[in-house]
């Protein structure tokens, strides 16, 4: 066998033992790694392979390409990380960590020693999920409006994690596997919340891309604020901001930072009026204007729109004049 396709299986109890089937099947398994011996030598003697009680001497051997890790979760970032760093590629079931911080290490280190990893989310390539995700994609089930998941039985009692780590993920990532919309977001780029991804949209990440030059360096942090909308097959030039509450226009392209609630269509992107929070075009007269849907007040500062708040008026009714009016707190 070529050394270069070699796997090690790291935990080959419960879940673990699905992994040494498959990779056996494969024709890549080499080594079985467990701390406990309880299976270990019967199970390495039934497919012929070597039993090791070390991940150390796991990393450590040239002969091992890959390591696939069935751990507790709780141990994932850890074993993950100095796999990476010795130089393996790695196959690790499901959650990659317990740390949004230390997924992102891992993803980093992956990328810096150019490394394969890949997070056991087996049901991507499920018959049933890939068949409703076709469904989605043709429209046959119209649009996606609520998405509810629920689990029939317990599976394994843990004490190592927690419920949702356990089984969470899996119907997280098979949800956005069905839904997604052709967006792609590669580091660098940073949604806040209530972002809204048009079918098809892009993000660029380098100014000067060239197929055969890796510029993985060069990624230019665009920022997309709260709640604001891209629209479909819009593209936003890497290295940009766009504003709260911003309306990028469907096909238009984006080469400069976008204020708050600014309205922006064309190649390249021009602004041509202003969105109300809720998703209405305003109409300002002189400056100021309020939303004929929600209600919501603004000002415009220059060339800058800001939203008020109102103040009641205690002597008389309706509203108060824009004199008293203020921001509200962000």
């Amino acid at each position: 066998m070529d050394s270069r396709s070699n796997v090690a299986v790291v935990e080959c109890e419960y879940w673990g033992k699905n992994l040494v089937r498959n990779f056996h099947k494969l024709g890549n398994l080499k080594v079985l790694c467990d701390v406990s011996d309880a299976s270990l030598s019967a199970l390495a003697s039934q497919y012929g392979v070597e039993a090791c009680n070390s991940y150390d001497e796991v990393l450590a051997r040239p002969d091992i390409a890959a390591v696939a890790i069935a751990t507790p979760a709780a141990q994932h970032h850890a074993m993950v990380r100095a796999a990476l760093i010795a130089g393996k590629d790695v196959f690790v079931e499901k959650p990659l960590a317990l740390q949004l911080s230390e997924g992102e290490e891992l993803v980093e280190i992956a990328r810096q020693r150019q490394r394969v990893l890949m997070v056991g989310h087996l049901l991507y390539y499920h018959p049933a999920i890939r068949k409703l995700k076709e469904l989605i994609r043709k429209g046959a089930l119209g649009r996606v409006e609520y998405v509810y998941s629920a689990r029939l039985n317990f599976g394994k009692l843990r004490t190592e994690e927690n419920i949702l780590w356990s089984f969470a993920p899996h119907d997280i990532s098979a949800i956005l596997y069905k839904i997604q919309n052709n967006v792609s977001v590669y580091a660098g780029v940073e949604l806040e919340n209530d972002v809204f991804c048009g079918p098809s949209m892009v993000f660029t990440n380098v100014m000067n891309p060239r197929s055969h030059v890796n510029r993985k360096n060069e990624y230019q942090r665009t920022l997309v604020r709260q709640s604001a909308s891209l629209g479909a097959n819009s593209t936003i030039v890497c290295g940009t901001t766009i504003g709260e509450y911003a309306f990028v226009g469907a096909g238009a392209v984006v080469t400069r930072d976008v204020p708050d609630y600014a309205l922006m269509v064309g190649t390249p992107a021009r602004r041509i009026g202003w969105m109300c929070r809720c998703g209405v075009r305003l109409d300002l007269a002189d400056g100021h204007g309020q939303c004929v849907s929600c209600g919501q007040s603004y000002l415009l500062d220059g060339e800058q729109l800001v939203a008020l708040a109102e103040v009641p008026m205690a002597a008389a009714g309706g509203k108060a004049p824009l004199s008293q009016l203020h921001a509200p707190s962000r």
